[in-house]
């Protein structure tokens, strides 16, 4: 269950994630899937190991890492 269903704020998803169904493209960019199935790489590393040697998923790409990009970085659209 997401935390906005539980009343709470959802938490930012790091701008670095990318997942397949990502490149999706219709008139409004859809929400990230809420799935265990997708596969999930970081723009950093191009794998699915953050630069942190931590997994890269949605459940733990969050502010409290050090490697986090704010969404709306220019630093989540290029390879760095």
């Amino acid at each position: 269950m997401s935390d906005s269903a539980n009343g709470d704020a959802p938490r930012p998803l790091c701008g670095a994630i990318r997942t397949k169904g990502l490149f999706v493209f219709t008139e409004t960019a859809p929400p990230p899937p809420e799935t265990d199935t997708a596969v999930w790489w970081c723009l950093k590393t191009m794998t699915s190991v953050g630069p942190d040697n931590d997994c890269v998923h949605p459940s733990c790409c969050d502010p409290s890492r050090a490697c986090f990009v704010a969404p709306t970085s220019p630093r989540a659209r290029v390879h760095t």
